[in-house]
């Protein structure tokens, strides 16, 4: 079925009014004769339509299979318990006060056109905190894609929402920030797959050459039971999907 552009406006009380567009999503099925929205080519591994291949490997991935928490890309920080096991990296905010921690790059690499992406497999749960994924930048405001209270949100850090969405988790557990140069900014997306993409929103901008991640989850009160986020596969395609 046809994907259909459409304009959203979501108000929430705690929460900036996000307005956005989206551009039709990546993922439709094509072949190389087929013709694909602008801005995106018929990829001729997967042939489904995007704006470059969906699964090129990026500067930083991490299965986290190997035990080592934010090895070898970073380190854990924050007061929050972070772990690695199973696949998954779990991140468990303190229980003394408002808190957050996860894991943080060491030191910046390129950020190319494919951006960076993560599933994000269970978030802490609405009125527990939020979970989140940031990239930083050292020329521009850095750009992070968080949950909290059943809302996905874009932001320049420490800023109001530029964009927000109810969040489902089934359809939006891969977060994608990429350099839109396009445009002329810097891009989130989500995505159920993690092959097939939809536009969260855009800071705008010149993109950055480089960037530096970060991965968290926290909660702004004391919080006896807030519960544990769990990402997987930073930078790994899914299975049958790389390239």
């Amino acid at each position: 079925m046809a994907a259909v552009r459409r304009t959203t406006c979501v108000i929430w009380l705690s929460f900036a009014t996000g307005c956005y567009s989206p551009e039709l999503p990546e993922g439709r099925a094509c072949s190389e004769s087929d013709r694909c929205p602008i801005g995106q080519s018929c990829d001729p591994a997967l042939r489904v339509c995007a704006s470059f291949p969906p699964c090129a490997t990026p500067a930083v991935s991490d299965a986290f299979d190997d035990g080592e928490r934010c090895v070898p890309w970073g380190h854990a920080y924050g007061n929050a318990t972070v772990t690695e096991m199973d696949g998954a990296l779990e991140v468990t905010p303190s229980t003394s006060g408002a808190n957050d921690g996860g894991c943080e790059g060491d030191g910046e690499v390129a950020f190319e056109d494919g951006g960076l992406f993560v599933e994000v497999a269970t978030p802490l749960a609405p009125g527990h905190g939020y979970t989140g994924f940031r990239i930083y930048f050292t020329s521009s405001p850095s750009a992070q894609v968080d949950v909290s209270d059943g809302v996905l949100a874009l932001a320049a850090y420490g800023e109001r929402a530029v964009a927000e969405v109810p969040f489902d988790p089934s359809e939006m557990s891969w977060w994608r920030i990429r350099p839109d140069r396009e445009v002329g900014g810097v891009m989130a997306e989500y995505s159920g797959d993690g092959s097939h993409w939809s536009m969260l929103g855009v800071l705008p901008g010149e993109p950055p050459s480089a960037m530096r991640i970060a991965l968290y989850a926290g909660t702004t009160a004391e919080d006896q039971a807030p519960g544990t986020a769990r990402f997987r596969n930073l930078g790994v395609c899914p299975r049958g999907s790389s390239l």
